[in-house]
């Protein structure tokens, strides 16, 4: 699992497992031998409730999880590990209360054995955070553990937190894991898409295969492997494991998303609307704003902006319903790059004004370029845009300063001045969506169509699609050619 919501694989810290007592499906043990950590409870329930919620958790369903933790330590308040477990994994939780969960974990955890101290240790120190002293720890515990096959798999998985390693470095790591605990599910998971992000796209299949071999009853081992399947242009076996995936928990949003994916990937957007509305019927509450944005994407695909934002506007009434401004501003924000770039810029300066009112961080100076922009105020635009650029700088941000560039380039891109929207896109990150799109809007500017069409190509080739990215349905919707930004000139 890997998407923004779809969870496939532990990507940060919040994703990452704990340590069981007894192996069960999805934990197999080659190393029968070696001690292993001895929970503190002796409440009926509460270890196999632990044990249930680690099975999700180190399969990547963290909210299924939650669930399992939260039972464990109502039946046992004292369980200072599930405690931990339960705070990680408790989306939303305000950052007080996390903390305080962690703190009273890690007190009901030093109240059992010192090796139940040092994982609870390892994993507190995970959930702030703090990866380069997690792993330090988790070594620790797997040493004083060596039977405990998360410990080892988490002194793995977190090897990418140590200076100058990267993911060649975390393959040797995991390859060594199976070595010794071949069985232990989780694993190739991790494996399969560290091989895809190096291009050995036979490598990660082969692995998401193993992955549902050893766990075939559980969810996420489907929806990786079809995720990957898509991802490769299976799209046929890739809809059949979203279906199993389904079929495995009904209430998983991810499925009908992946299924939904493939069929827009396919060019079968109609089923792709059709898949996510009986979803959204099925799995939301009424006026959910993630189905609306997913829709909106597909009419985005289609070069459809009015449909597209009729959806995102449901989306942000939703938000407002919901009292949450962030995910307000934010539609706001992308109502206004829709109607800017797909659309015919009669709201494009309403949307940016509303998104720069309600929203914060870095969205507010990008909101204030926008509506300056509409409003044909190019120094105004780029001065919102360079600010930001600078501070983000200032700050090391140098993540948050590329995709400003990107937003610069597309200012110069409206302004008509292309030769200055490529040079920002040299500072910038090229590689997404919206750097794209500026790429094949600055082509047609200058009247390359050649170069234009080639770039467009590439969005369309693109299958790492998540619904729930609004600049992919829109970067996709400008590479069919469904739109000119020279029209409003």
């Amino acid at each position: 699992m890997s998407h923004a919501i779809r969870l496939r694989f532990p990507a940060t810290a919040v994703l990452i497992g704990l340590l069981v007592t007894t192996p069960n499906r999805g934990h197999a043990q080659a190393a029968g031998a070696g001690i292993r950590l001895e929970l503190a409870t002796a409440v009926a329930g509460a270890a196999q409730a632990f044990r249930d919620g680690l099975r999700d958790f180190d399969n990547v369903t963290p909210v299924a999880a939650n669930v399992q933790f939260a039972k464990a330590i109502e039946l046992d308040p004292s369980f200072g590990i599930a405690r931990i477990l339960h705070a990680m994994t408790a989306v939303g939780m305000n950052p007080t209360d996390r903390e305080a969960a962690l703190q009273r974990g890690l007190a009901d955890a030093a109240k059992g054995s010192s090796n139940e101290l040092l994982a609870a240790l390892a994993f507190r120190e995970l959930a702030r955070g703090q990866s380069p002293a997690a792993n330090n720890l988790f070594r620790a515990a797997a040493a004083a553990m060596p039977g405990e096959a998360t410990l080892a798999y988490r002194r793995a998985v977190t090897v990418l937190a140590l200076p100058e390693r990267n993911l060649a470095d975390r393959l040797v790591a995991m390859r060594a894991f199976i070595t010794t605990f071949p069985d232990f599910a989780p694993a190739r998971n991790a494996i399969a898409y560290d091989l895809w992000r190096i291009d050995d796209r036979a490598g990660a299949l082969r692995e998401a295969r193993e992955y549902v071999r050893l766990l075939p009853d559980h969810v996420n081992s489907h929806d990786s492997y079809a995720e990957l399947l898509q991802w490769d242009g299976q799209f046929d076996q890739a809809i059949a494991h979203y279906r199993k995936a389904a079929e495995l928990d009904p209430k998983s949003i991810a499925a009908p998303d992946g299924i939904a994916e493939a069929q827009l990937l396919m060019g079968r957007t109609d089923l792709a609307r059709a898949t996510l509305a009986a979803a959204a019927s099925s799995l939301s509450f009424p006026g959910d704003p993630g189905a609306h944005r997913r829709i909106a994407t597909t009419f985005l695909a289609d070069g459809n902006a009015k449909a597209a934002l009729a959806e995102l506007a449901l989306a942000a009434e939703a938000a407002k319903s919901a009292a949450n401004p962030g995910l307000e501003a934010l539609l706001h924000f992308q109502m206004a790059w829709v109607d800017q770039f797909l659309g015919d810029g009669k709201t494009t300066a309403a949307h940016a004004a509303a998104a720069g009112k309600l929203g914060t961080g870095g969205l507010v100076p990008q909101a204030a370029a926008l509506e300056a922009a509409a409003r044909r105020d190019w120094a105004a635009a780029h001065q919102a845009v360079q600010t930001a650029i600078r501070q983000a700088n200032a700050a090391g941000n140098a993540a948050a300063a590329g995709n400003l560039e990107v937003t610069d380039a597309l200012i110069s891109v409206l302004e008509g001045r292309t030769e200055d929207a490529m040079a920002a896109l040299g500072r910038g990150n090229t590689v997404s969506f919206p750097a794209r799109m500026a790429m094949v809007l600055a082509a047609r500017a200058k009247g390359d169509v050649g170069t234009a069409q080639a770039i467009g190509d590439e969005i369309l080739a693109l299958r790492q699609l998540a619904l729930v990215n609004v600049n992919a349905g829109l970067a996709r919707g400008i590479a069919r050619g469904s739109a000119l930004t020279g029209k409003k000139k």
